[in-house]
């Protein structure tokens, strides 16, 4: 069976709760994040020449574009599987909000407002967020939905070595794995 064709977007920080609580707006955001070139989520420049310092706050969810065969995705893990930094205390601290009629989603988001759970840099072992309501562990194609937001900052320690990071191509690999089981 293949695997359904899914996407990452990028939430708008600045959107409210009611922009985001039913699943049709979720799914009507349409700006994909993916692996190619200049289609990077950006965090923006981090100056650290005064000691450590936080990027900008960042907001993303992953969604089934189309699920062929498939009626259902579940168990959600996310990670931060290469983090080009040499500083130990340069990471990704992040949190997920759900994104219902109760909502956990802050508009115009600060590092503090995320909080300072680090994001693991190896796979967890089962899921670790819901889809976008909070409520289920799965989205099905019957009621399809996105997942709850990511929402991350990055802490750059002080002395990080400067450039640019991301992906594979810039010498200072960044990337995250997202895996998911669907049937």
């Amino acid at each position: 069976m293949a695997a359904p064709t899914t996407e990452f977007n990028e939430i708008a920080t600045s959107l409210a709760p009611a922009d985001l609580d039913s699943n049709a707006e979720r799914l009507a955001i349409d700006d994909v994040i993916s692996t190619g070139v200049g289609n990077e989520l950006d965090f923006g420049n981090v100056n650290i020449s005064g000691g450590a310092a936080d990027s900008a706050v960042k907001a993303m969810f992953w969604q089934v574009s189309s699920y062929g065969t498939n009626g259902q995705v579940e168990n959600f893990r996310f990670w931060l599987s290469s983090n080009g930094f040499d500083q130990a205390g340069s990471v990704v601290k992040w949190d997920h909000w759900k994104l219902d009629d109760t909502s956990e989603w802050i508009q115009n988001p600060t590092t503090g407002d995320v909080g300072s759970t680090t994001l693991d840099e190896a796979e967890p072992s089962q899921n670790v967020f819901q889809g976008g309501d909070g409520t289920t562990t799965y989205i099905t194609s019957g009621d399809d939905d996105t997942c709850e937001a990511i929402v991350m900052y990055v802490a750059v320690a002080s002395g990080e070595t400067a450039g640019t990071y991301k992906g594979t191509d810039s010498d200072f690999e960044f990337q995250y794995s997202f895996k998911y089981d669907y049937f």
